[in-house]
């Protein structure tokens, strides 16, 4: 079993530690090598399932102070149970900065923008992950897209502020979800609609190939 390095390990108080060697009693080493293929991140990644994440998550619930401690743990599965943890706890704005700064690998980004990110970033955490780097970026993305999909007062507001700086957000990582973002806010109304196909249309003739890809992938599912 690979355990949680020196350095790391004696950062962290008691409680922390024991819950974090709960869960890596639960690690699968191909199922972390298999994520790690096409990530270059330095997150620890132990391979535990999400569904088994969710459940490390159930018995912390309530648990701030220990989920806050967990966010900021440089480790996958830290951050993923910390997103379920707090995911119906009210936050402050330096709490939600600290899920804003927390993105580095692709799960985490999900997980953290549709359990916590969605409901919570300002408008001005949301343009510093535009801005940030690629894993921050993919969470503003997948912000957008479950902000939508939950039909959260702020969707349209972070939809607008996406669309506005969409050649900020354009990378490998984030090409492919980018476009599904695309589609749900095309679908939020007419106007909409015609906004994202004019920048989509923007996109698949230009000669960047990834935006040329976003552009014509949205075409292919979502055009007309």
């Amino acid at each position: 079993m690979i355990g949680i390095p020196h350095h790391i390990l004696e950062k962290l108080d008691v409680s922390t530690r024991q819950f974090l060697h709960q869960i890596i009693m639960m690690q699968d080493g191909n199922a972390a090598k298999l994520m790690n293929q096409n990530c270059d991140s330095a997150e620890l990644n132990y391979g535990v399932s999400v569904m088994m994440l969710r459940k490390f998550a159930t018995d912390i619930v309530g648990q701030k102070d220990l989920a806050i401690k967990l966010l900021q743990v440089p480790m996958r599965e830290a951050k993923i149970v910390a997103s379920f943890a707090l995911s119906e706890i009210e936050l402050t704005t330096n709490e939600v900065q600290l899920a804003v700064e927390a993105p580095a690998t692709v799960d985490e980004a999900e997980h953290l923008a549709k359990n916590l990110l969605s409901e919570h970033c300002t408008q001005q955490q949301f343009l510093q992950m535009i801005n940030g780097n690629k894993w921050q970026k993919l969470a503003a993305i997948h912000t957008v897209g479950w902000a939508v999909k939950k039909h959260l007062f702020l969707a349209k507001q972070l939809a607008s502020i996406l669309i506005d700086n969409v050649n900020e957000v354009i990378c490998v990582e984030t090409a492919q979800p980018l476009i599904y973002t695309l589609g749900a806010i095309g679908q939020m109304s007419d106007e909409c609609k015609k906004t994202v196909d004019s920048i989509a249309n923007e996109l698949s003739i230009s000669n960047n190939e990834i935006k040329k890809r976003i552009g014509e992938g949205y075409f292919w599912l979502f055009g007309d």
